[in-house]
């Protein structure tokens, strides 16, 4: 009896293992308005220049997740999300929109300083807007989901 069940468990975990190992959110499909479409697949864009954040003319685009991340802080910030190739560069008074245009659920956002300090990481949803003030060490941050996130 303790065979059999010794087996029933392995071949449980045997079919079961693909399941388990598979990621909770869709990673492919994400790209920002910093990186062209396919350069956000292919390798990270650490450079990257933004339109300012006052002359920004970013088409409205259809898709599942949009997120807007707005650096109105006095130094650069990076902008992570987490299981990408994204890892953008915002200078002062610049935006960037996160995009995805097949998934619409929470994004693990990473935000950290010019020197690659986090200092925020978490989920946001599908259309959240997120905004950066201050200086390094004191950053300010509002995420506003109540808005658009319903």
């Amino acid at each position: 009896m303790k065979k059999i069940c010794l087996s029933v468990i392995a071949v449980t975990g045997i079919v079961l293992a693909p399941f388990s190992f598979a990621e909770s959110q869709a990673i492919g499909g994400y790209y920002s308005s910093l990186q062209s479409q396919a350069a956000s697949t292919s390798s990270p864009s650490l450079a990257a220049s933004a339109a300012p954040v006052a002359k920004a003319n970013v088409a409205f685009v259809d898709t599942k997740t949009k997120i807007l991340i707005t650096n109105s802080s006095r130094t650069a910030i990076q902008v992570e999300v987490q299981g990408t190739s994204i890892k953008d560069y915002l200078h002062t008074n610049t935006m960037d929109y996160i995009r995805n245009g097949s998934y619409a659920g929470d994004t693990y956002i990473v935000l950290k300083d010019a020197w690659g300090n986090q200092f925020w990481g978490g989920n946001v949803c599908n259309h959240a807007i997120i905004d950066i003030n201050n200086v390094p060490n004191t950053y300010n941050y509002n995420i506003d989901v109540d808005r658009y996130c319903r």
